[in-house]
């Protein structure tokens, strides 16, 4: 059998979501219950074999890992679930950006109660590495002058690691969902100002002009909007009228939603904005997604093949239930005795 059969073939974009996933699993699962093997693999003779055994189980063996293991997971714990719902083909920016949001304040609420959430964590570690013999003590590196990593004056081992560990980490991942999307929230969240359950939800009954002209002029300046501030200023009367009395179950919530109940004759402007947010790539998956497809169909085998085919074969296999099925095939080739096919 193959060594690839019955796996999934993933894209680069899986990789992260992978690492935390398998950080998860093996916090739930033993982290230690390979010990034994590395144990009898390190009295091996085979001398290379045998001082890698030593070094992982010395890794494993330490407390810092350990406590590393249990903070990984417990991240990503509220990442994950963010990162498959950010994979999603029919994700638009304006619901992505409420996700993000969401594990942001998750995120946020843990650092401001850090002291609470580490205990709990910590008592798992502890527990653990009882029933593994590891001792919990704080290490041993306090010197008067450091100068390659922080010298963190604490009391005990709990407070060295959540000062050292937790914080760090909680830090490091909070400050890149701001970097990666701030463009994103500030242009997907004034166009959601126009969203009817935002409207409605919002209560005022107005839309604060010099937000949406903002956006209106940076799309405007790159010629993929046409309109003009009198006309954005009636269409947006008209939209909220339209929409302040009907019942909040019926309204739209989502950018692909309103963009469905947009009359585009009615109003072009906000159905264009509309369609901009629609499209605003919210991550790079989708794109991912082909140069993994790339890869499978431009073999060595298939190196002369032209751009048109390659094309034609990476869409079949990016949208299957886009291709014909054999027999419908065939009946087109029989209907047409040329051998064309419409």
């Amino acid at each position: 059998m193959h060594p690839m059969e019955g796996k999934t073939l993933a894209c680069e974009s899986n990789w992260k979501k992978r690492i935390v996933r398998e950080a998860i699993e093996i916090k739930e699962k033993d982290p230690y219950m390979n010990r034994d093997a590395l144990e009898a693999i390190g009295n091996w003779q085979d001398a290379s074999s045998a001082a890698q055994a030593r070094r992982l189980l010395a890794s494993v063996r330490n407390l810092e890992f350990l406590v590393s293991l249990h903070v990984a997971a417990d991240i990503g714990g509220v990442v994950r679930p963010l990162s498959i719902q950010l994979q999603a083909r029919n994700q638009d920016a304006v619901q992505a950006i409420g996700l993000v949001h969401t594990a942001q304040q998750s995120l946020e609420n843990r650092r401001e109660k850090a002291e609470e959430a580490f205990k709990t964590l910590f008592d798992h570690v502890q527990e653990t590495a009882m029933r593994h013999d590891i001792d919990v003590k704080q290490p041993k590196r306090l010197v008067k002058r450091q100068r390659h990593r922080e010298n963190y004056q604490t009391d005990s081992a709990e407070e060295f690691f959540r000062v050292s560990i937790f914080v760090p980490m909680l830090d490091c991942t909070i400050q890149e969902l701001k970097a990666r999307f701030s463009d994103h929230t500030k242009r997907a969240m004034r166009i959601s100002l126009l969203v009817p359950r935002q409207l409605q939800q919002a209560g005022s009954g107005t839309v604060d002009p010099g937000r949406l002209r903002e956006v209106c002029e940076r799309y405007g300046n790159a010629g993929v909007l046409d309109y003009t501030a009198a006309s954005l200023r009636l269409e947006t009367d008209r939209w909220i009228r339209l929409w302040k009395d009907s019942e909040e179950e019926d309204a739209p919530s989502t950018v692909l939603q309103s963009i469905a109940r947009c009359p585009r004759e009615h109003f072009p402007t906000i159905w264009r904005l509309f369609e901009i947010a629609a499209v605003l790539p919210v991550t790079s998956a989708e794109a991912e997604r082909s140069f993994s497809t790339v890869r499978q169909l431009k073999s060595y085998l298939r190196s002369t093949m032209g751009e048109e085919r390659l094309t034609a074969l990476a869409l079949m296999q990016i949208h299957p239930e886009l291709v014909p099925s054999p027999a419908a095939i065939l009946d087109a080739y029989h209907r047409n005795r040329t051998g064309g096919c419409d």
